[in-house]
Formats: structure tokens, C-alpha cells, sequence
């Protein structure tokens, strides 16, 4: 199983995976409008804590959430938020160089006990892209974790570590293969 570790503590209490699924089950949102993404993706999956809930929403259940009380947060950016308890809702989290329409999200969500989440490969590109300390942990536990899914040799024990990619780690074979498959 892939390496776990707990976020560094920010005085906010951490959510373990069964309360964040019941949280997330909690707030009745509507199916096929929203997709979980971030760290609670990796944290239901058992990859590591998180502290809160980033979800990417259909442009009617952004409204709907605003009309019924959650806050708005501007992101960096000027992009629109909106925040209620250890959830943030989101139309996008793409970044100049990573962008995935919310319908193409949708579409590839893996669904864990019910809950939609962002897809792993497309989860390691956004991570890759805001290129943070904490995402690019996040992105070796994402590696980790992708290469024991896929039966792959890690990183460490590849006898080619010239042939990877610069910025992301991952091999260009694998690479090639993950965007083949609409992951990246």
C-alpha cells in the first residue's frame, strides 16, 4: 500500500475518511454536479489526512450553494470560492498549464462508497502544476501510488531516471500511456 502522512497541523482538526464520506453525504448535493478533489480525493482513498474539502461544482450548484448561505472566498487569481465549514467549492482548480473543463471531471470521476472523486492521473497533473511544497508531496505519493496500482518498478529502482520527466516525475512511457487514457 502507498506511503501515508498526515498534514502538518494548522490548528484545524483533521477529518478521518469515514466522517469526511459522511460530511460529504451530508450536504445532499445533487449527482453527476459535483466531484471531489485535492486532498480529501486523496485522503478518502487512504493516501493521506486532510483538513478540508475542496469540491469543483456545475455553475447551478455554485448558485444554489451561494443562495443557501455558503460564504464566498476569493481565490488567488480572483477566482470565485465558496466556503462553509471544511468545505470550499469551486467552478474550476485549473491553472495556466492544467486546465480540465468540469464536465470532463464529471465524466472521469471514480467513485469511491458513492462519492465522485477526481481521478488520480488527472489529481497528479493539477498537483504538477501548482507546483507548492505540499502538492509536490502530494504528487510523490500520487507516483507511489500509481505505480503499485500498475504493478510498475518505483521511481528509485527504474535503472533510466534520465527518461523521466523533469517536472513530473513520471516516466515519458508512462506518461505517453496516462494521457492515452484521458488521465493527464
Amino acid at each position: 500500500m502507498a506511503q501515508r502522512y498526515d498534514v502538518p497541523r494548522t490548528g484545524k482538526e483533521l477529518v478521518d475518511r469515514n466522517k469526511l464520506l459522511s460530511e460529504i453525504r451530508g450536504l445532499n448535493l445533487p449527482a453527476g454536479a459535483y466531484v471531489v478533489v485535492g486532498g480529501a480525493a486523496m485522503a478518502i482513498r487512504g493516501l493521506r489526512d486532510t483538513e478540508d474539502v475542496d469540491l469543483v461544482v456545475t455553475p447551478p450548484l455554485f448558485a444554489e450553494l451561494e443562495r443557501s448561505g455558503w460564504r464566498r472566498k476569493q481565490r488567488p487569481g480572483g477566482k470565485p470560492g465558496l466556503l462553509r465549514g471544511p468545505f470550499e467549492a469551486y467552478l474550476d482548480v485549473n491553472t495556466q498549464s492544467f486546465q480540465r473543463s468540469t464536465a470532463w471531471l464529471l465524466e472521469r470521476a471514480e467513485f469511491v462508497e458513492g462519492i465522485p472523486l477526481v481521478d488520480l492521473g488527472t489529481l497528479a497533473g493539477f498537483k504538477a502544476s501548482y507546483g507548492r511544497p505540499k502538492d509536490l508531496a502530494d504528487l510523490e505519493l500520487l507516483k507511489t501510488h500509481l505505480a503499485e496500482e500498475s504493478g510498475a518498478v518505483p521511481a528509485a529502482q527504474q535503472p533510466h531516471a534520465a527518461d523521466r520527466d523533469k517536472r513530473s516525475g513520471i516516466s515519458r512511457t508512462e506518461r505517453r500511456r496516462l494521457f492515452r487514457q484521458g488521465r493527464i
